[in-house]
């Protein structure tokens, strides 16, 4: 099995284990978007980034991690009462 087809398959089963329509109108409530439709188009094998496709490094460099990003985030949502 390819690489990329693995990558695909294992983003395809994270995706089943939170039914998508639960856990958006966990986040959004009754202005949920999320549906099965749309998480499978998210998770479809050709959204994969191709290390040699990636843009010149000095033309942007991330300044924060991604977890302290993600939380920083949430913590603005629940400062403005998007998320409990």
């Amino acid at each position: 099995m390819a690489a990329a087809e693995v990558r695909a398959r294992a983003r395809v089963r994270h995706a089943d284990a939170f039914p998508p329509r639960a856990l958006d109108r966990l986040v959004r409530r009754g202005k949920a978007k999320l549906t099965p439709d749309r998480v499978r188009y998210y998770c479809h094998p050709d959204w994969v980034a191709a290390a040699e496709r990636r843009p010149p490094a000095g033309l942007w460099q991330p300044e924060v991690k991604t977890p302290t990003g993600l939380r920083q985030t949430a913590d603005w949502y629940r400062e403005q009462g998007w998320l409990r």
